[in-house]
């Protein structure tokens, strides 16, 4: 379960401060699928960044399963995401010499996954058949 409680984000200083997220709060529970919608620059990405931990909100707090973020050191923090993250950026930040298959697999095999379960699971993960 991911629970978010009044999340707040700023950027800028002095007098040139926008607020990217202003009072954001909702809980997912495991197993739900959630839709981030908005206009260009109404904070979806930012909310994204936040959730993943890649940015830090300025107030507010996020929990996971009912631990906070904040409450996580940086070690825990990339535990975290290598545990239970699973990211596709908009400019997809694959890597060049690898296939879509390997590229899938590279977070499974950086945490010693056996290489029959990470060659199962991308190929579920992709709808390909290059195992």
């Amino acid at each position: 379960m991911i629970e978010v409680k009044h999340l707040e984000k700023y950027y800028g200083s002095d007098g040139t401060v926008t607020k990217a997220l202003d009072d954001i709060s909702f809980i997912s529970y495991d197993g739900e699928f959630l839709c981030i919608m908005g206009a260009s620059g109404s904070g979806k990405s930012t909310l994204l960044n936040c959730l993943s931990t890649i940015d830090c909100a300025s107030a507010g707090d996020i929990l996971f399963n009912g631990v906070s973020f904040d409450s996580l050191k940086k070690s825990e923090l990339a535990a975290f995401r290598r545990h239970n993250l699973g990211f596709i950026f908009q400019n997809y930040n694959l890597l060049d010499t690898l296939t879509l298959g390997e590229n899938i697999s590279l977070s499974l095999l950086i945490n010693g996954a056996p290489k029959m379960r990470f060659c199962t699971c991308s190929c579920q993960l992709s709808e390909t058949d290059f195992c």
